[in-house]
C-alpha cells in the first residue's frame, strides 16, 4: 500500500527497516568483475579511462538509495576516487550511459562465451 501510494519514492518498503548487512555483500560480483578485468579492458564510466585494476571500487550506477538492490545490472567498477565524489546522486544520462551499457554488454558477453566465468 505504501509503495503504491508513493510511486516517487523507489524501494520505500526497504527504507522503513535497516538493511541487513549480510544481504549487501558484493563479494561474488567483485570476483566476477575481477575476472572480467583480467580478460578485457573496461572503461571507467565517469573518467572515460581504462580501469586501474589495483584501485577500483565496485559501485552502483544508479545509487543504492534509489533502487535498493545490489543486482549485477547496476554494479560497475569505477575509480576509487569517484566513488565518494558521485555520492548518492543520480548520474547524468548522456555522458555516462553509453559507456555503462558497453561495459555491461561486454561483461555479459564474456559470461556467455566463457562458461567458467559464471
Amino acid at each position: 500500500w505504501l509503495q503504491n501510494n508513493n510511486p516517487e519514492v523507489p524501494g520505500l518498503v526497504y527504507k522503513l527497516a535497516p538493511a541487513d548487512e549480510k544481504m549487501r555483500k558484493l563479494t561474488n560480483a567483485r570476483k566476477l568483475w575481477d575476472a572480467v578485468l583480467e580478460i578485457a579492458p573496461i572503461v571507467d564510466v565517469f573518467k572515460d579511462e581504462q580501469i586501474d585494476t589495483s584501485k577500483y571500487d565496485l559501485d552502483h550506477f544508479i545509487p543504492w538509495s534509489f533502487v535498493m538492490n545490489d543486482e549485477l545490472w547496476n554494479l560497475m567498477p569505477i575509480d576509487s576516487s569517484w566513488n565518494s565524489k558521485k555520492s548518492n546522486k543520480l548520474p547524468k544520462w548522456d555522458p555516462f550511459f553509453a559507456v555503462f551499457a558497453e561495459n555491461q554488454y561486454g561483461m555479459y558477453n564474456l559470461i556467455h562465451e566463457r562458461a567458467g566465468l559464471h
